[in-house]
């Protein structure tokens, strides 16, 4: 009976498809996929429309998952597991990410041809420049920080997400 049941469960796990990306309706875009606040503030919404109440009032450039559309909205889902929806125009491709621990920034001081490493304390928010495998390339905004951190320490990537 015991080889019977693993043979059985064995071959579920073989024969079940790979599910791929779901499509958006309204844009044809994946979903999920991760975008970023364009303006500040911004307002989310419990409804995709401006009747609906604002839930959340963003006063900094972050990033987003996109989960659903409907019409010019799109349902979103901040770091933390919040949702609501955004008009459209509220939106950019620009990519951002959210440091989720303590990590290190490695960076070349030209002058001195050498690597520096700097502290990224968790909640920095980033722009992701590129993303490979192993490494991503990111700018902290308001400094003169860029550099290269792993990927597994930022929210805002897709895993295993490569982009130039």
């Amino acid at each position: 009976m015991r080889k019977i049941l693993t043979l059985a469960l064995l071959y579920s796990t073989i024969s079940t498809p790979v599910m791929s990306a779901e499509i958006g309706s309204v844009t044809g875009y994946e979903i999920p996929r991760f975008v970023s606040t364009k303006s500040i503030p911004v307002n989310v919404r419990t409804g995709p429309g401006r009747r609906y109440p604002v839930k959340t009032v963003y006063r900094v450039k972050i990033p987003m998952q996109v989960i659903d559309e409907y019409g010019y909205w799109r349902k979103v889902r901040d770091w933390q597991g919040e949702e609501g929806w955004i008009h459209r125009l509220l939106l950019s491709n620009k990519r951002l990410g959210i440091i989720t621990t303590t990590t290190a920034l490695l960076y070349n001081d030209y002058h001195n041809l050498k690597s520096i490493e700097v502290r990224l304390k968790k909640d920095v928010i980033v722009h992701l420049k590129s993303c490979k495998i192993d490494w991503c390339e990111v700018k902290v905004p308001l400094t003169n920080y860029s550099g290269y951190i792993t990927p597994n320490v930022i929210w805002g990537l897709d895993t295993n997400e490569i982009f130039e």
